[in-house]
């Protein structure tokens, strides 16, 4: 039974995360270019985490800014509050 829970507790982290991935596309012709290759780069550095941090808080911003009427954030809000919620229970 418990396998059940995290089951649902996975997929709604998965869906939480297609989301937020589908934002950060939503946003990416509008972002610089530097920004745009940071977001596509892997490394493993703090301060290219930091720096990627920054892009993905810039990216958000700018949906809200861009997009107002949107409603991927309510449901990437949902979503990963709901992943957390069945973890709990």
């Amino acid at each position: 039974m418990e396998s059940v829970f995290y089951v649902v507790s996975f997929g709604l982290l998965a869906a939480a995360v297609a989301t937020f991935i589908a934002i950060v596309q939503e946003v990416a012709p509008f972002l610089s270019a530097p920004d745009r290759n940071l977001l596509r780069a892997i490394g493993s550095l703090q301060s290219q985490l930091r720096a990627r941090d920054y892009v993905l808080n810039r990216a958000w911003r700018m949906h809200v800014e861009r997009f107002p009427d949107s409603r991927k954030r309510q449901l990437f809000a949902v979503l990963l509050i709901g992943a957390a919620m069945s973890v709990f229970g």
